[in-house]
């Protein structure tokens, strides 16, 4: 739950740091939504692993590349 005036005036849809609402001094919330919280902290943490593990490998691929050709 947002209480920033502009953000609730707009219904939702004018906050100025999107997305770091549990950063934010107007973000609002109680016990009954913390599953729902720790599922989507569970899923950002695996969309940021699934990145790093991605780039490493593109890191690799690169590296190896660039010896190749040396």
């Amino acid at each position: 739950m947002c209480s920033e005036p502009p953000n609730v005036t707009a219904g939702g849809q004018s906050c100025p740091v999107r997305y770091q609402c549990a950063g934010c001094p107007h973000f609002e919330t109680d016990p009954s939504y913390l599953p729902e919280l720790r599922a989507y902290a569970d899923q950002l943490r695996k969309e940021r692993e699934a990145m790093l593990v991605a780039g490493a490998a593109e890191w690799r691929s690169s590296t190896s590349a660039a010896r190749s050709t040396s």
